[in-house]
């Protein structure tokens, strides 16, 4: 008997352990879903192959003024990030060390983002 009551208290905090868990990532994922507005608006990063640091900048700031700059310059590398505070939305510009031409662009957005960008590149690119 002296063992028997020592399980079932390890027994119930377990079970209301995982009952509770359950309830709160329920819960959690009911106000995430309900909160992510679907965007329906995607502004395509610039992507001109050899454009200058300068046209890049003139871009960004009237298409997407939202993302702030962040200039990394080396002896050998020049990159523009522009990124969203708080978030892990970005745009990473590199360019070329030989002629200074943009030669790279990684974009990255959040996955409510998806549907208006597939739509986008569908449309622009068929």
């Amino acid at each position: 008997m002296k063992r028997i009551i020592p399980i079932a208290i390890i027994s119930l905090l377990m079970a209301s352990t995982i009952a509770m868990s359950s309830c709160c990532n329920e819960d959690l994922q009911e106000l995430v879903e309900n909160n992510e507005t679907p965007v329906t608006v995607w502004t395509e990063p610039f992507h001109v192959n050899g454009a200058s640091v300068v046209d890049v900048k003139s871009y960004m700031v009237s298409a997407i003024p939202g993302l702030s700059l962040t200039e990394n310059a080396t002896k050998t590398n020049i990159q523009l990030v522009y990124s969203k505070p708080g978030t892990s939305e970005g745009i990473l510009y590199s360019f070329s060390p030989v002629d200074g031409g943009l030669y790279s662009v990684i974009d990255t957005e959040p996955s409510t983002m998806m549907n208006a960008v597939l739509e986008r590149l569908h449309n622009s690119y068929t």
